[in-house]
């Protein structure tokens, strides 16, 4: 029985998946944590974490023209390395997104309970069934929905940077040159995290038309949009309000919105903030299906996750949904979740040690893009805290468990 996926998605669609899971919280709350090691070179860090996320991407872009098959990472590596090592970046993947998903649907639900008056965990589980219907209709749906999430979401940001650029002073730049470099790095590894939702389109790689020429060129476009945005952006909101009052707010797009005493420009800010949310919450419910459908087919994980109805992996999609909605109803993984952003640094570093693996001829960039790719996520996994590391094994441990009993 096949249980290959269908081409649909085009170039366009495939930049606007990428889009949709970049930017997120990374714009509208990560970048004032990051102001708060950095001060206003965030800026910088901004620029440095998006050079790294570019090795990144070329690694992952010359590995999903050469296997553009769905998985991602999890399926180069355990073509190009070996069967155990793909097992284990795929599971740290699929556990990471999970916990991921339910924290991002915990925060909409706190976000949107401050409008609607409804318990934050209601409208937690709300969202998470309802993202889930989407994922269920077929990759059309999802892309779809991706489509009008991103729209509004760029489309907010722009009339940010457009109607606040010409209010920018000056002065709230004269700590552009940061006192401890140090600070810009660990910054930079901060806000690198908000980069690398790229990494969903190779996860389509059989859902892509034409994929040895759309994915590369998707998962560049995407991330150089994506960097501009941020830079445009952090640059404007810092201009406008000093990057203490940005540095010190929860909500640091919001504050900074505020200045203009544009109404309807605030509105559209915290609007697209919470769109941004819900973004990224489908997109990483679908890039978790994926991979699991792509684990469950290759053997390694229970072969009912691997069954299609109507071409559409509906098992590992509804199986991933119960999954988050556990983790919603705990509460208590939020900060879990948060701890886990070294298995994001793991998973690139796995992309590149894959990617110098791939023969010369389906080499599309030279073999020092991929040695500067996974020299930059070391460089960077040194700045995160003892804790990172200390969930990313627990993280793992069922894991490296599961894969001795079944004997992968």
């Amino acid at each position: 029985m096949m249980k290959d996926l269908r081409r649909e998605l085009g170039f366009w669609d495939a930049v606007v998946t990428g889009i949709a899971a970049m930017i997120g919280a990374g714009i509208f709350v990560v970048s004032g944590i990051a102001a708060r090691v950095a001060d206003s070179a965030v800026i910088l860090a901004f620029i440095i974490a998006g050079v790294v996320a570019l090795f990144n991407a070329l690694s992952s872009a010359e590995l999903a023209a050469a296997i553009p098959r769905e998985g991602g990472t999890y399926e180069y590596a355990r073509r190009l390395l070996s069967r155990k090592t793909g097992f284990l970046t795929g599971w740290l993947f699929v556990s990471s997104k999970m916990l991921e998903s339910a924290t991002v649907a915990l925060a909409f639900g706190s976000y949107a309970s401050l409008f609607l008056h409804v318990e934050p965990r209601i409208l937690a589980i709300f969202v998470v069934i309802a993202l889930t219907g989407i994922n269920a209709a077929g990759i059309r749906a999802s892309t779809n929905a991706n489509w009008i999430m991103a729209l509004i979401k760029i489309g907010v940001l722009i009339a940010f940077v457009l109607l606040g650029a010409s209010t920018v002073k000056s002065t709230n730049f004269e700590s552009f040159v940061p006192r401890d470099f140090q600070g810009v790095l660990a910054a930079s590894a901060v806000v690198f995290f908000a980069y690398t939702g790229y990494a969903r389109i190779a996860t389509l790689g059989e859902e892509i038309k034409d994929p040895e020429r759309t994915i590369p060129r998707a998962i560049i476009a995407s991330l150089l949009l994506t960097a501009i945005v941020y830079v445009a952006v952090t640059t404007v909101a810092i201009g406008l309000v000093g990057v203490e009052k940005f540095a010190d707010s929860d909500s640091p797009m919001a504050t900074a919105a505020s200045v203009l005493g544009n109404v309807v420009l605030d509105t559209m800010i915290v609007f697209g903030a919470g769109v941004a949310t819900l973004s990224v919450l489908l997109s990483d419910l679908l890039s978790s299906s994926r991979t699991m459908f792509a684990m469950a087919r290759n053997g390694e994980l229970p072969e009912f996750l691997s069954h299609l109805r109507d071409v559409n992996p509906v098992n590992s999609i509804v199986v991933t949904a119960v999954i988050v909605l556990a983790l919603v109803l705990t509460g208590s993984l939020v900060q879990i979740a948060a701890l886990t952003s070294l298995t994001i640094l793991i998973y690139y570093a796995v992309t590149n040690v894959s990617a110098l693996k791939l023969p010369a001829g389906k080499r599309l960039f030279p073999r020092l893009v991929s040695i500067m790719g996974l020299v930059s996520c070391l460089a960077l996994s040194v700045f995160l805290s003892q804790e990172q590391w200390v969930w990313t094994v627990l993280l793992l441990l069922p894991g490296v468990a599961y894969l001795l009993v079944r004997r992968i």
